[in-house]
């Protein structure tokens, strides 16, 4: 992974950030053959113009939150908060957000 992660240049666009709030992203690639493929996106991912689904954004925060809460109490959390309409105090969410 770290081999393959050292090949990435992230390189900040003053163009696109003149966007804002808008997110743009543009990815360019670079074949060993010296040939350049290029894609300009224009509504990122998890942006209004292109939402993730339910279960995508449940595995993101399972993604992000797993390391800090672990693994049980991190599926308990997203399970309350996707159904979050039927959580009659919200103080009963705190538990939920403490580490292990």
């Amino acid at each position: 992974m770290l081999k393959q992660r050292a090949k990435v240049n992230l390189v900040k666009d003053e163009e696109l950030e003149r966007l804002m709030p808008k997110r743009v992203a543009v990815v360019e690639v670079a074949l060993t053959n010296g040939k350049v493929l290029t894609e300009r996106v224009e509504a990122v991912r998890g942006t209004a113009d292109n939402p993730m689904t339910r279960e995508e954004v449940a595995a993101k925060a399972r993604e992000l939150m797993t390391p800090v809460l672990g693994a049980p109490a991190t599926a308990k959390l997203i399970e309350r908060i996707l159904d979050l309409e039927n959580v009659k105090n919200v103080r009963d969410l705190r538990p939920l957000l403490q580490k292990a």
